[in-house]
């Protein structure tokens, strides 16, 4: 017990991940999360596809998308810093929506936010 009272562990991963849920372009599918605690800051990554589409322009729906999530994260209540973003193309076999290639139309975004 002396564990649980003495040293407070932060709920911060179920607020973001709950965040995240209600911040996500529509135009994304996620389907990497990872949220590390590392001293005095929380690593995050993000990575994953986008919906399939009918636009003619994929890509710029794709980094639109990317762009208001990075903008999202921001700005948000979490204030996370985008350190790194770009295009993903080694997401996880069989992840893929509508049975698309992995390799297609695929994002990831790293950042850190303030674990104080």
């Amino acid at each position: 017990m002396k564990v649980v009272s003495d040293e407070q562990v932060q709920p911060v991963p179920g607020w973001f991940l709950g965040y995240l849920g209600n911040t996500l372009p529509e135009e994304l599918y996620l389907n990497h999360f990872r949220l590390n605690r590392e001293g005095d800051r929380w690593r995050v990554e993000l990575g994953g596809l986008l919906q399939p589409t009918t636009n003619q322009a994929p890509a710029a729906v794709l980094a639109d998308a990317v762009a208001a999530l990075k903008q999202n994260l921001e700005q948000g209540p979490f204030h996370v810093r985008v350190l790194r973003e770009g295009e993903r193309t080694n997401t996880v076999a069989g992840a893929s929506p509508a049975g698309r290639p992995a390799a297609e139309g695929g994002f990831f975004v790293e950042g850190v936010m303030s674990a104080k």
